[in-house]
C-alpha cells in the first residue's frame, strides 16, 4: 500500500507527470481482468490483453499452452459448468445409458416423479430442445464433489514455470435459486421467449422433487447453493489464499445484494468483486448498495455490461467508474444484447470501446487519486486521461504511452507538461501498433490534433519521453 501511495504521488503531481516515474511496474489490481471468454479465439484475445495492460484473464480453452499467456493471473468462469460428470448440454431426444442416466438424476435437480428425462429440471436452453442440467446443491456429495473437482481442474490449468497462474473464479448473473427456465428465450432476450423461473415452478416450493430414498443435507436450493459457494470458498482460500471471487448479477441491489442480506451467511457468500451486467449507473449511484453494509464500497463494485454501443453511454459509464474508483470492463462477450452489435472477436469491437473500457481501470494504476479526476456531466479528465465528445486519450501504466481516438475533428490531445512527442503510431484492430500515424496527426507544441477525418474512429499510440531526461518514461 505505501508503494501505491507512492506512486500517486509521482504520477499526478501538480505539475502533470514532469516527475520522474517509478522503474518499477504498478501493482497489480485483481479487478482488471479481460473478461472476454465466450467469444473470439485464445491468440487474438491474448494479444489484446497483452496490448491493453491486463494482468488478468478470463480462461479460454487451450490458453495454458500458449506462450502469449505468461505471466497472466486467469479466473474461471462458472466453474461448476467446467468439470460435469456427464455433458451440461442435455438433449432429451437422444438415448442415454444406465451409467448417464444414473448420474443425471443423481447430480441435478428434479422437477417431479416423471421417469426420465422427463423428471430433469430444465435450465437455460440452447436450442428449443437441449437443456443445461443444474447441479443439485441440496444434496452434499454433489457439492463435495463438485468443489474436489473445481479446484483439480485449477491445478491443472496452472503454468507455473510461465507463470500463467490461477486467480479466481466468476459467475455470469448468480442466483441462489438456480437458473432455471420454463423454455428457450427469444434471440437477444427480445420477448416472445421463456422466462426465468425458480424450482417452485414445478414443485412449488424452494426445494428439488426428492424421491423417497433421497437424501438432503439443504432444505432448499438457495440454500444448498449458499452452502457451495462457501464451501468452495474456503477449500479454495486454503489451498490458493490469493484467490479472489467476482459475480456479475443484472443489478447489483435487486439481483443479488437484496436477495442475500437477510441470510445468515451472507458475507460468506459475498465476492470480492460484484459487476452490474445492466446498462445503467446504479453500480455507482444507488446508495443501497454501499448502506448495506456488505461490500468494501465503490472500489468493490463495477459495470461490465455489453448492453451499450453508443459513444454518450459508454462515456457516461466510464467516467462514473472512474471518478468513483469503480471498474468498467467486459464479462463474457462485447455485446448481442441492449444496442450493443454482437461482435465474435476483440478486432471487431470499434477502437473506442476497445479504450474506453481501459481508462478507468489505468487511472487506478497509475496511482491517480480520486481528488485529481473530474466529472462534469459531459468530459472527464485527469493528470492521465479524457474522455469527451471528441477525442478519448489515456496513458498505458506500464509503457507510459498515450492511447488515442478521435471521435471529431477538433478533438485535441494536451500532452502532459514536461513530456513531448517521440513517435505516432497507427493501430491495427488489436490495437498494437502497425504503421507510422504522423501522416495523420498533426504536433503543435504541446497538443495534437488530426490534419483530416480519415483518423476519426482510429487508435493511435503516441510515446512520449521526459524533456528533461531525453528518457522514455517507465513505470
Amino acid at each position: 500500500m505505501k508503494y501505491f501511495i507512492l506512486a500517486a504521488i509521482t504520477l499526478a503531481d501538480l505539475s502533470g507527470y514532469t516527475a520522474t516515474r517509478l522503474a518499477a511496474l504498478p501493482p497489480k489490481d485483481y479487478r482488471d481482468f479481460y473478461g472476454i471468454a465466450w467469444r473470439g479465439d485464445v491468440e487474438s484475445n491474448l494479444r489484446f490483453a497483452k496490448q491493453m495492460g491486463y494482468d488478468f484473464v478470463m480462461y479460454q480453452r487451450g490458453m495454458e499452452t500458449n506462450p502469449l499467456a505468461a505471466d497472466l493471473g486467469f479466473y474461471l468462469d462458472g466453474p461448476e459448468y467446467q468439470v460435469y460428470p456427464v455433458r451440461r448440454n442435455f438433449d432429451p431426444t437422444k438415448t442415454y445409458t444406465a451409467s448417464e442416466r444414473k448420474l443425471y438424476e443423481n447430480f441435478f435437480v428434479k422437477k417431479d416423479n416423471q421417469p426420465f428425462p422427463g423428471n430433469l429440471a430444465t435450465g437455460w436452453f440452447f436450442t428449443p430442445n437441449v437443456f443445461s442440467v443444474e447441479p443439485d446443491y441440496q444434496n452434499q456429495e454433489v457439492i463435495d464433489y463438485f468443489i474436489d473437482h473445481i479446484i483439480r481442474r485449477v491445478k491443472t490449468l496452472e503454468r507455473k514455470e510461465r507463470r500463467f497462474l490461477f486467480a479466481g473464479y466468476a459467475w455470469d448473473v448468480p442466483n441462489l435459486a438456480g437458473d432455471f427456465w420454463d423454455k428457450q428465450q427469444a434471440p437477444g432476450g427480445k420477448g416472445g421467449g421463456g422466462r426465468q423461473v425458480t424450482v417452485a415452478h414445478w414443485t412449488g416450493t424452494d426445494s428439488a422433487y426428492k424421491p423417497v430414498e433421497a437424501t438432503f443435507r439443504y432444505a432448499t436450493v438457495s440454500d444448498g447453493h449458499a452452502a457451495f459457494y462457501r464451501h468452495l470458498f474456503t477449500q479454495t482460500r486454503a489451498q490458493f489464499p490469493a484467490a479472489k471471487f467476482i459475480m456479475e448479477p443484472y443489478r447489483i441491489w435487486e439481483n443479488w445484494l437484496a436477495l442475500v442480506k437477510d441470510r445468515p451467511d451472507a458475507k460468506e457468500i459475498m465476492p470480492d468483486l460484484i459487476l452490474q451486467e445492466s446498462g445503467g449507473k446504479e453500480f455507482a449511484n444507488d446508495a443501497r448498495i454501499f448502506d448495506s453494509s456488505l461490500i468494501k464500497g465503490h472500489e468493490a463494485v463495477g459495470c461490465s455490461t455489453p448492453n451499450c454501443f453508443t459513444e454518450k453511454e459508454n462515456r457516461e459509464l466510464a467516467a462514473h467508474a472512474a471518478v468513483h474508483g469503480s471498474c468498467f470492463g467486459w464479462y463474457g462477450r462485447f455485446g448481442g444484447t441492449g444496442n450493443m452489435p454482437n461482435f465474435k472477436n476483440v478486432g471487431d469491437v470499434p477502437a473506442r470501446l476497445q479504450l474506453v473500457r481501459r481508462v478507468a481501470a489505468w487511472d487506478h494504476r497509475n496511482g491517480i487519486p480520486l481528488a485529481k479526476r473530474s466529472w462534469d456531466g459531459k468530459t472527464y479528465s485527469s493528470p492521465g486521461s479524457c474522455i469527451s465528445e471528441s477525442v478519448i486519450w489515456s496513458t498505458h501504466p506500464k509503457t507510459g504511452n498515450l492511447f488515442v481516438v478521435w471521435l471529431r475533428p477538433d478533438g485535441v490531445v494536451k500532452i502532459p507538461a514536461g513530456l513531448k512527442v517521440e513517435t505516432i503510431q497507427q493501430t491495427d484492430p488489436l490495437f498494437i501498433e502497425a504503421a507510422s500515424g504522423l501522416g495523420d496527426v498533426e504536433v503543435n507544441g504541446n497538443e495534437l490534433r488530426l490534419k483530416n477525418r480519415a483518423g476519426i474512429e482510429k487508435g493511435y499510440i503516441v510515446a512520449v519521453k521526459q524533456k528533461s531526461l531525453g528518457q522514455p518514461r517507465k513505470l
